[in-house]
């Protein structure tokens, strides 16, 4: 990252606004520091590696300050978080054999009888339920 045309530190500067001002609404800001990078003229190499780690870092904190301020219950929302990164690697092996339809339409299918179990002809109020 020695050839920017910019210095490191204002760079930083500049990294923290957009990490303020993204973060507030609830996004890492991940486009803007891949932008901000190639204007300044860091290498191809560099782009991905830094705005890949600031983007999963503004998230992390963001995430962390949403759930402890209670906006969240995190029974509701564990199984999307515990099941996203199996299916992340899943959808990732269907990549590389093309299969990605099988996978796609496999898990609709498994959404489709959680529905069904859910609306279920044994419960009494037909209600959505929020996994």
């Amino acid at each position: 990252m020695t050839d920017l045309t910019i210095s490191i530190t204002l760079l930083a500067v500049i990294f923290a606004m957009v990490a303020f001002f993204y973060a507030s609404v609830g996004l890492g800001g991940g486009s803007s520091y891949t932008a901000l990078l190639a204007i300044f003229g860091a290498t191809t190499v560099t782009i991905p590696m830094v705005s890949l780690t600031l983007n999963v870092l503004v998230t992390t904190v963001g995430s962390i300050i949403f759930l402890s301020q209670r906006h969240a219950r995190l029974r509701l929302i564990a199984p999307f978080l515990i099941s996203s990164v199996p299916m992340a690697y899943v959808w990732d092996w269907a990549q590389q054999r093309k299969l990605q339809h099988a996978v796609l339409f496999s898990s609709g299918s498994i959404r489709w009888q959680g529905w069904q179990l859910v609306y279920s002809t044994t419960a009494l109020i037909l209600t959505p339920i929020c996994l």
